[in-house]
Protein backbone atom coordinates (compact mmCIF):
# COMPACT_ATOMS: atom_id res chain seq x y z
CA UNK A 1 0.00 0.00 0.00
CA UNK A 2 1.04 3.58 -0.59
CA UNK A 3 0.74 5.90 2.10
CA UNK A 4 -1.55 8.61 1.16
CA UNK A 5 -0.54 11.91 0.22
CA UNK A 6 -0.75 14.42 3.10
CA UNK A 7 -3.87 16.30 3.55
CA UNK A 8 -5.56 13.47 1.51
CA UNK A 9 -8.52 10.99 2.64
CA UNK A 10 -7.96 7.29 3.65
CA UNK A 11 -8.60 5.54 0.64
CA UNK A 12 -5.61 5.04 -1.30
CA UNK A 13 -5.50 3.95 -4.97
CA UNK A 14 -3.01 1.76 -6.02
CA UNK A 15 -3.28 -0.43 -9.05
CA UNK A 16 -0.05 -2.66 -7.74
CA UNK A 17 -2.65 -4.49 -5.57
CA UNK A 18 -3.05 -7.82 -7.06
CA UNK A 19 -4.91 -10.39 -5.06
CA UNK A 20 -5.95 -13.71 -5.76
CA UNK A 21 -5.54 -14.02 -9.66
CA UNK A 22 -7.33 -17.24 -10.31
CA UNK A 23 -10.87 -16.26 -9.71
CA UNK A 24 -10.90 -11.96 -8.75
CA UNK A 25 -11.94 -10.89 -11.78
CA UNK A 26 -12.34 -6.85 -10.89
CA UNK A 27 -11.42 -4.54 -8.36
CA UNK A 28 -9.51 -5.93 -4.97
CA UNK A 29 -9.08 -4.09 -1.75
CA UNK A 30 -7.15 -4.18 1.25
CA UNK A 31 -7.61 -2.50 4.58
CA UNK A 32 -4.72 -1.86 6.37
CA UNK A 33 -4.04 -0.44 10.08
CA UNK A 34 -3.10 2.84 10.15
CA UNK A 35 -1.37 2.92 13.78
CA UNK A 36 2.73 2.82 12.70
CA UNK A 37 2.69 0.31 15.59
CA UNK A 38 0.73 -2.33 13.82
CA UNK A 39 1.39 -1.69 10.39
CA UNK A 40 -0.55 -5.01 8.54
CA UNK A 41 -3.07 -5.62 6.41
CA UNK A 42 -6.83 -6.15 8.70
CA UNK A 43 -8.14 -7.80 5.77
CA UNK A 44 -8.82 -8.43 1.86
CA UNK A 45 -11.04 -8.82 -0.92
CA UNK A 46 -12.49 -8.39 -4.05
CA UNK A 47 -14.86 -8.63 -7.00
CA UNK A 48 -15.48 -12.44 -9.02
CA UNK A 49 -17.36 -13.70 -11.44
CA UNK A 50 -19.15 -16.77 -11.46
CA UNK A 51 -16.79 -18.03 -8.59
CA UNK A 52 -20.00 -19.54 -6.96
CA UNK A 53 -21.12 -21.10 -10.91
CA UNK A 54 -18.21 -22.88 -10.61
CA UNK A 55 -20.14 -25.55 -8.01
CA UNK A 56 -23.58 -25.14 -9.05
CA UNK A 57 -25.85 -24.69 -11.95
CA UNK A 58 -26.13 -20.71 -11.78
CA UNK A 59 -23.98 -17.71 -12.65
CA UNK A 60 -23.44 -15.85 -9.72
CA UNK A 61 -21.22 -12.52 -9.30
CA UNK A 62 -20.48 -11.24 -5.97
CA UNK A 63 -18.12 -9.60 -4.06
CA UNK A 64 -15.92 -10.79 -0.72
CA UNK A 65 -13.33 -10.21 1.33
CA UNK A 66 -11.48 -12.42 4.19
CA UNK A 67 -9.90 -11.64 7.46
CA UNK A 68 -7.84 -13.33 10.24
CA UNK A 69 -8.59 -13.70 14.20
CA UNK A 70 -4.77 -12.82 15.12
CA UNK A 71 -5.04 -9.78 12.64
CA UNK A 72 -8.22 -8.46 14.85
CA UNK A 73 -6.08 -9.44 17.88
CA UNK A 74 -3.44 -7.08 16.93
CA UNK A 75 -5.32 -4.13 16.10
CA UNK A 76 -7.77 -4.71 18.94
CA UNK A 77 -4.88 -4.14 21.40
CA UNK A 78 -2.67 -1.55 19.54
CA UNK A 79 -5.71 0.17 20.03
CA UNK A 80 -6.42 -0.57 23.36
CA UNK A 81 -10.30 -1.90 22.31
CA UNK A 82 -9.81 -5.27 24.42
CA UNK A 83 -12.22 -4.96 26.96
CA UNK A 84 -10.97 -5.86 30.56
CA UNK A 85 -12.27 -9.38 31.80
CA UNK A 86 -12.82 -10.01 35.48
CA UNK A 87 -13.64 -13.31 36.56
CA UNK A 88 -15.15 -15.38 33.42
CA UNK A 89 -16.93 -17.94 36.30
CA UNK A 90 -18.08 -16.85 39.84
CA UNK A 91 -19.29 -20.08 41.05
CA UNK A 92 -18.18 -23.46 39.98
CA UNK A 93 -20.43 -26.93 41.38
CA UNK A 94 -18.46 -29.82 42.01
CA UNK A 95 -20.20 -33.56 40.94
CA UNK A 96 -18.18 -35.76 43.21
CA UNK A 97 -20.97 -38.59 42.53
CA UNK A 98 -23.60 -39.36 39.49
CA UNK A 99 -26.04 -38.85 42.30
CA UNK A 100 -25.31 -35.83 43.26
CA UNK A 101 -25.89 -34.11 39.88
CA UNK A 102 -29.52 -33.25 40.55
CA UNK A 103 -28.44 -31.53 43.56
CA UNK A 104 -25.86 -30.00 41.36
CA UNK A 105 -28.14 -28.48 38.67
CA UNK A 106 -30.46 -27.41 41.18
CA UNK A 107 -27.42 -25.37 43.05
CA UNK A 108 -26.29 -24.06 39.47
CA UNK A 109 -29.86 -22.93 38.77
CA UNK A 110 -30.14 -21.09 41.47
CA UNK A 111 -27.24 -19.13 41.48
CA UNK A 112 -27.58 -18.25 37.86
CA UNK A 113 -30.99 -17.18 38.85
CA UNK A 114 -29.44 -14.77 41.21
CA UNK A 115 -27.45 -13.63 38.51
CA UNK A 116 -24.12 -15.13 38.90
CA UNK A 117 -21.66 -16.93 36.36
CA UNK A 118 -21.92 -20.61 37.44
CA UNK A 119 -20.11 -23.71 35.56
CA UNK A 120 -21.14 -27.47 36.38
CA UNK A 121 -18.25 -30.47 35.17
CA UNK A 122 -20.03 -32.85 32.61
CA UNK A 123 -18.17 -35.73 34.34
CA UNK A 124 -18.10 -37.10 37.93
CA UNK A 125 -14.50 -36.52 39.29
CA UNK A 126 -12.44 -36.45 42.57
CA UNK A 127 -12.23 -32.77 44.05
CA UNK A 128 -8.91 -32.25 43.61
CA UNK A 129 -9.45 -32.72 39.83
CA UNK A 130 -12.50 -30.48 39.86
CA UNK A 131 -10.82 -28.03 41.88
CA UNK A 132 -7.81 -27.50 38.99
CA UNK A 133 -10.54 -27.26 36.62
CA UNK A 134 -12.16 -24.52 38.63
CA UNK A 135 -9.42 -22.39 38.91
CA UNK A 136 -8.04 -22.79 34.98
CA UNK A 137 -11.90 -21.69 34.43
CA UNK A 138 -10.77 -18.59 36.54
CA UNK A 139 -13.26 -19.41 39.30
CA UNK A 140 -13.90 -16.85 42.19
CA UNK A 141 -15.78 -20.28 44.63
CA UNK A 142 -16.08 -23.77 44.55
CA UNK A 143 -19.19 -25.37 45.95
CA UNK A 144 -17.80 -28.55 47.55
CA UNK A 145 -20.83 -31.25 47.64
CA UNK A 146 -19.50 -33.59 49.88
CA UNK A 147 -21.83 -36.69 51.62
CA UNK A 148 -21.85 -34.94 55.37
CA UNK A 149 -22.79 -31.48 54.53
CA UNK A 150 -25.48 -33.01 51.77
CA UNK A 151 -27.02 -35.00 54.46
CA UNK A 152 -27.38 -31.90 56.97
CA UNK A 153 -29.11 -30.04 54.30
CA UNK A 154 -25.32 -27.96 53.47
CA UNK A 155 -22.41 -27.66 50.86
CA UNK A 156 -18.51 -26.24 51.57
CA UNK A 157 -18.09 -23.36 49.58
CA UNK A 158 -14.66 -22.91 49.14
CA UNK A 159 -13.10 -19.00 48.29
CA UNK A 160 -10.25 -20.78 45.67
CA UNK A 161 -8.16 -17.14 46.15
CA UNK A 162 -7.64 -17.36 49.92
CA UNK A 163 -8.57 -21.05 50.23
CA UNK A 164 -10.54 -20.53 52.85
CA UNK A 165 -13.29 -22.88 53.41
CA UNK A 166 -17.33 -22.15 55.29
CA UNK A 167 -19.99 -24.61 55.64
CA UNK A 168 -23.04 -22.94 54.30
CA UNK A 169 -26.81 -23.93 53.92
CA UNK A 170 -28.46 -24.83 50.94
CA UNK A 171 -31.13 -22.15 51.23
CA UNK A 172 -28.78 -19.87 52.49
CA UNK A 173 -26.57 -20.10 49.26
CA UNK A 174 -27.79 -17.63 46.53
CA UNK A 175 -27.88 -14.81 49.57
CA UNK A 176 -24.46 -15.65 50.74
CA UNK A 177 -23.07 -14.99 47.00
CA UNK A 178 -24.66 -11.98 46.60
CA UNK A 179 -22.93 -10.66 49.75
CA UNK A 180 -19.62 -11.45 48.40
CA UNK A 181 -20.19 -10.10 44.44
Amino acid sequence: MRESPAGAGQVVFDPAVMRGLDYYTGTVFEMYDTSPENRRAMFGGGRYDNLVGMFGNSKLAGVGFGMGDVTMQNFLETHGLVPAFGHMVDVFVTLPAAGARPTAEKIARDLRAAGLSVMTPLEVSGFGTQLKSASKHGARFAVLLGEKELASGAVAVKDLASGKQEEVVLAALAPWFAKRK
